[in-house]
């Protein structure tokens, strides 16, 4: 490809200027490329602007889908909070449960011994009235 084409289109070529700035590292280079995409033709450039746009659309779908995965994120974190509290709270009925049940063994024990008691005073009564009766 000669020169005289690569002037025709100059657009081409300032457009990689831009891009790059490769005319100020190697001009050679950039009259390669230049030669390449103009052999490439008009496909290129559509293919280049339709994969531009592509990326444009999965950059804007992939940052909202982000975004609508940060609701759930706050939600599992207050789902998560609540489950705390509740284990807590499961934790002081546990423990006052406990309580309930050593007092009651506690009452249980006390009844216990007071029959016994009681018990112990019947049969002391009763003898004392067997033996006033045998008399």
């Amino acid at each position: 490809m000669s020169i005289e084409k690569i002037k025709k289109f100059g657009w081409v070529i300032g457009s990689v200027t831009v891009i790059g700035g490769l005319t100020a590292v190697n001009p050679k280079l950039m009259e390669r490329i230049g030669c390449e995409i103009v052999d490439w033709g008009p496909g290129f450039g559509l293919a280049a602007l339709v994969m531009y746009g592509l990326y444009l659309l999965a950059n804007s779908v992939g940052l909202k889908i982000l975004a609508g995965l940060e609701k759930p994120a706050e939600a599992l974190g207050k789902q998560a909070e609540a489950l705390t509290k509740q284990s807590i709270s499961m934790d002081h009925l546990t423990t006052a449960l406990q309580n309930y049940v050593d007092r009651d063994q506690t009452d249980h024990r006390e009844i216990l011994i007071l029959l016994k008691v009681v018990a112990e005073r019947v049969n002391n009564l009763r003898e004392i009235k067997d033996g006033k009766d045998g008399n």
